[in-house]
């Protein structure tokens, strides 16, 4: 039988205990750094996304190594119009396997937004090549190989694109377009050649 001032005595020695742990705790779950309770920050940042706390996800994601952190912040300054901190974020993001073919969308969108034409078409070809199925990105391409004075690649992007969605009435109209701007493009000057001009006849005078 366990006497009162030895009970007494006993819950004053755990008391420091419990606090101990209690502190030890939270200090694992408010420390970024941890690597065995990494996902729990993460968590915290995309139930801030879901709610609309776009602040508070980005308070967070800042703090937080790891690809998955830096993709969600760079989707979220890209969502934001932050375009040259989001493609920071976003390139490290590139060697998850998971967020590659986002990354790249994200990262083509950013520079096509900022007018970086040639960057987004080297986004844009890397990300053919990870969804070669998906017209909406040989659409975007051609649309940036236009931007570049290339008709001729425009054109052949568009009809790799209607080879997948042939109906497409956008697809058509650009491709109607582009096909007529590539008649006279001569490739090696990258300038057009200046069109045929009509036959006139003078009348001699006797």
């Amino acid at each position: 039988m366990v006497r009162p001032f030895h009970r007494r005595g006993l819950i004053l020695l755990c008391c420091p205990i419990a606090t101990a742990v209690v502190a030890f705790v939270g200090l694992l779950l408010s420390s970024p750094q941890s690597d065995s309770n990494r996902g729990v920050p993460l968590e915290a940042a995309e139930l801030c996304l879901a709610r609309g706390d776009s602040q508070g996800a980005e308070r967070i994601l800042r703090e937080l190594p790891g690809i998955e952190a830096k993709f969600l912040l760079g989707k979220l300054l890209a969502e934001r119009g932050e375009y040259s901190e989001a493609q920071a974020a976003l390139m490290e993001s590139l060697s998850s396997p998971a967020r590659r073919k986002e990354a790249l969308r994200l990262l083509a969108q950013s520079s096509m937004k900022t007018g970086d034409w040639e960057l987004a078409r080297l986004h844009l070809l890397e990300l053919e090549k990870a969804d070669p199925r998906e017209p909406s990105v040989l659409k975007a391409l051609a649309t940036c190989l236009r931007q570049l004075n290339d008709p001729l690649g425009a054109l052949a992007a568009v009809r790799r694109a209607l080879v997948l969605a042939p109906d497409d009435r956008e697809l058509l109209g650009l491709m109607s377009e582009l096909a007529e701007a590539s008649a006279f493009f001569r490739p090696s000057s990258g300038t057009r050649v200046r069109e045929p001009q009509p036959l006139t006849y003078r009348r001699r005078n006797r």
